[in-house]
């Protein structure tokens, strides 16, 4: 189907800022070296680098006559930055060693973090030392927080936040509503979970 006539069926607003249909992009570049051979002229590739990415990401790859994979990342620099991308990149690189060093183990097995990023997120990120009052439900921690930092945010989403104190409204409106549909208590600590 053409183009045009895609985003025109699928109703896809335009804007001259992105594509119409995606914004990410795989490419497998299976093509073979292209030779031109002129008599009497000398003929040479010229490498252009584009002033800006045609879309948001683009991953491409393509085999060598070694059997190795050779690759680039093309990215919008107003969308991600440098080091990211690099960081994605490197990611990759340890999926496809390790898929190579163990082809039978499923892919969601194998790890993406090198072992000291993975410290880091797992490890530092999380160092923390609450100590909890005994047994106690999510919900009575909750209730607790409210207590203490009642206009500290509790949750973000996009441009809306609300503190531990608008939540805990919110969510007692909910919680009411449910019992006075008939639901018992453990259905609404369920739903509240």
């Amino acid at each position: 189907m053409p183009f045009e006539v895609l985003v025109e069926k699928l109703n896809v607003s335009r804007s001259l800022d992105h594509s119409a249909v995606f914004q990410a992009m795989f490419a497998w570049q299976q093509q073979g070296a292209f030779t031109l051979d002129l008599e009497g002229l000398s003929v040479g590739a010229i490498g252009i680098t584009p002033s800006r990415a045609k879309f948001d990401l683009t991953l491409s790859l393509a085999p060598c006559a070694d059997g190795s994979i050779v690759g680039s990342v093309e990215f919008d620099a107003s969308l991600f930055h440098r080091n990211s991308v690099a960081r994605w990149a490197s990611a990759l690189e340890r999926l496809f060693a390790a898929i190579a060093q163990s082809p039978d183990v499923p892919v969601v097995l194998h790890g993406l973090l090198a072992p000291e990023e993975r410290t880091h997120v797992v490890e530092q990120f999380n160092t923390a030392n609450l100590a909890l009052q005994g047994p106690g439900l999510l919900s009575d921690l909750f209730e607790a927080q409210v207590r203490h930092n009642p206009d500290a945010e509790a949750v973000a989403f996009r441009e809306t936040s609300l503190s531990y104190r608008e939540l805990d409204a919110r969510s007692n409106r909910v919680a009411r509503h449910l019992r006075d549909l008939g639901a018992g208590p453990e259905t609404i600590v369920a739903l509240a979970l």
